[in-house]
């Protein structure tokens, strides 16, 4: 995920790129009103009357 990487760490993946287009794709979805979407939000009930 950084630039610089001890010796004794061995890669397994990209994790800069996937973080990257995650974020990237999450920012173009809010910007644009995509997310959240109705059916990923909670919505309190209403009172009920006494």
């Amino acid at each position: 995920m950084f630039d610089w990487t001890p010796k004794f760490v061995r890669r397994y993946g990209d994790m800069r790129g996937h973080i990257s287009s995650g974020v990237t794709s999450y920012a173009e979805d809010v910007r644009a009103r995509r997310f959240p979407a109705e059916v990923e939000t909670y919505f309190s009930r209403k009172p009920v009357a006494s």
